[in-house]
Formats: C-alpha cells, structure tokens, sequence
C-alpha cells in the first residue's frame, strides 16, 4: 500500500504539528482558574490551571500558607493586601488524566481583617486501579507566589518542594520537610523546623531552631537556640548559642557565648569569647577562646589554639578525653590539676608548687608568670590527657 501526499494532506499534518505545540489559555467568569496546555516531551502534555486571591490585611496580621509538593516564594511589599497566586502544573498524557488531579486539588482560603491563609488540599487517589508507572502516568507541582506587608508574621508550611522569604519584619514560623528554604532576613523572631532539607537565613534576631537530617545555615544572628540531630550547621556570627546536639557537625564563625549538649558529633568555632559545653563521643576544636569556659567531656577530645592573655577560668572534666590548651604567650594564669590514669603535660615555665604522681594518679599546682594571677585552669580527669603549653 502506497501512501499518497497531497497539499491537502501535508496542510493537515502541519495543522496537527502546530496544535501540540501551541499554548492554549482559557478563562471564564465561572471558573477561578486559568487554564493552559503545552506540549512536552516523551509524548506527554502539560497542563496548568492558576488561582489567584487578594485580601485586605491589617498590618499587624498573620498570613498563613500550608502546601506540599511544590515551591513558595513569599514577597512583601508596602500594600495592605495579601496576593496569592497558585499555579497548579499537571504532566499527563491527555487532558482527562490531568483532570483527575486538578479534581483531587483544592486551595482553601480563609481571610478576615488580622488573618489570611491559604493551605493545599489533596485527595486520596478515588481509583485504585490507576497505574502511575503505566501509561496513565502523571505529575504535578503546586506552586505559591505571594505578596504581602512586610510588616506581618508569617507561618509557612510546606513539603517536597523549596521555598523563600524576601526580608520581613514580622514574626516568622517555618515548617520545611522535604524541601531547602532561603530566608532573606526576619527582623524579629524566628521559629524555624526543618527536616531532610537545607535551610539559609542570612539574619534574624532570635532563632529557635528544631533540625532533623537536615543543613541549617545562619549568617548573622543575636541569639540562637537549636535541638538538632544527624545535621550539619553552620554559623558565621552570633552572640548566644543554646542547643542539644546528636551526630551532628557544627561549624561556628564567631560567637561570644554557647551553652551546649552535644553526643556524637564534631564541633569546630574560630573564636569565642565564653564556651560551656557537655559531651559524650565529640570532638571540639576552637582556633580562639578570649574568656574561657566549662568543658565536662567524655569520650571526645577538646583542643584549643590559642587561649587568649587575661582569660577568666578554664574548668576541665573528663573521663576518656585528651584536652590540648594552647594559651597565648605572655600571659600569666594558674593551673590545678589532678587526674587518675591519666597524663599531664605542663609548660616548661610553670612554677611549680605542688606535684604528686602515684603511678595511677597525679596531680600538680603552680603558675605561669604573675604569682596570684586572676586567670585559672583546673582540671579533673580520668582516662586520658592534659596538656597545656604556651
């Protein structure tokens, strides 16, 4: 059998090729949404439906938004009004597919004059015979763009998919699963949750942070306070720190103070001015400690670079643990010290006053320049080492 091109037979041909790449809009006064299609490759069309809302707020309200499987990016502006833009995107194999999932989607909006929210609702799959790795397939992406008063809090939401906040003046909550979120800066607290994600926020006053398998970045903030497990987090600068910690890595910047329960993890902190931590199975590292600290360890290691002339105390207990201190030079300051299985090292130039060594335990009293010095190191061990040098 022979195939047969004519002029008419190729017009049509084209026509067809035309549609499948067309876009094509729809709107009407009884239907909220914005309708348009595209085609895509492997065979498949996309097909997008937008919602748009806008409400009268006070500029001390709330808004809200919950939504899953898709991005949120959160833009504030000088109006009293809250803008919200959703844009639903379907890729399916025909229209009546991508029908079935605009019909198990809906948008729940709910407004009055201090509040508005908006929250994504999806149905439970009605057929349980539809096969989505057959070729039935389909996907789909919910995304929120809203405007609204810079000077309103924010309580955000949202699984599978990123999110971003421009700079706001107003408390600020998130919620993250599944999804990495960057907050341009919250000029007042911040609560933020975050799980199986990575989280940037370059400042905010007072962060409480809850982290789970998760990356947390913080660029300036005043205080911090975090519970956090099998995450990474970094800080470039803070005035307080507060947290427990489990297999996580810590990198601070510079701090003037922490208070911190860790277990099984790393720590490392270029300069701080007062450290009190407690730890099991973790090793800390600081590059410069100005005042000192409190440091009850076990099963770790504390290694400090440079303890700064003029530091107030040093108070070091530890079982299984090796503390390396490294005071600067110049400065004078007194050392106490008494351990059981356990080595000290001391500087050459300490004064000594008092030293015992009983095979098993030893213990040695003295100081490095100025007798009676305001600055003091006292340590108690128990299966490891100290040493200290200057």
């Amino acid at each position: 059998m022979k195939l047969v091109f004519n002029h008419q037979n190729l017009r049509a041909l084209l026509l067809v090729a035309l549609a499948m790449v067309v876009t094509i809009g729809t709107t009407s006064a009884d239907n909220p949404f914005s309708t348009r299609q595209n085609a895509i490759e492997n065979g498949s069309l996309e097909f997008a439906r937008t919602i748009t809302k806008d409400f009268p707020i006070n500029s001390d309200g709330t808004v809200s938004l919950a939504n899953k499987y898709g991005k949120v990016e959160v833009k504030t502006w000088d109006k009293s009004r809250v803008k919200i833009e959703v844009t639903i995107v379907v890729k399916a194999k025909s229209e009546s597919n991508a029908n079935e999932i605009f019909d198990r989607i809906d948008i729940d909006f709910t407004n009055s004059s201090d509040y508005v929210s908006a929250e994504t609702r999806i149905e439970p799959q009605k057929s349980s015979w539809f096969d989505w790795s057959g070729s039935d397939k389909a996907e789909f992406q919910i995304n929120y763009e809203v405007f609204m008063p810079v000077s309103c809090a924010l309580s955000l939401r949202n699984k599978y998919g990123d999110s971003f906040v421009e700079p706001i003046a107003g408390k600020t909550s998130v919620d993250i699963k599944y999804g990495n979120i960057r907050l341009e800066g919250v000029n007042n607290s911040l609560n933020i949750v975050l799980g199986y994600g990575n989280g940037t926020v370059v400042k905010a006053r007072n962060i409480n942070a809850d982290l789970g398998y998760g990356k947390l970045n913080v660029s300036d903030a005043d205080d911090i306070s975090l519970v956090s497990k099998y995450s990474k987090i970094t800080i470039d600068n803070a005035d307080l720190i507060t947290g427990e910690s489990k297999y996580d890595n810590i990198v601070l910047g510079k701090v003037k103070k922490m208070n911190l329960l860790a277990k099984y993890g790393d720590v490392e902190i270029r300069e701080a001015n007062e450290l009190d931590a407690t730890a099991k199975y973790t090793d800390f590292k600081v590059h410069e400690l100005k005042d000192g600290g409190v440091f009850e360890f076990q099963y770790g290691g504390l290694l400090v670079d440079k303890l700064a002339k003029g530091f107030s105390s040093m108070d070091l207990k530890g079982k299984y643990t090796d503390f390396k201190i490294y005071v600067e030079p110049g400065a004078s300051y007194v050392l106490d010290a008494s351990t059981n299985y356990a080595g000290i090292a001391y500087p050459a130039g300490l004064n000594v006053t008092y030293e015992k060594d009983k095979g098993t335990s030893q213990a040695v009293k003295g100081h490095v320049g100025t007798s009676g010095a305001r600055s003091v190191i006292r340590a108690n061990l128990e299966y490891g080492g100290l040493k200290v040098r200057q």
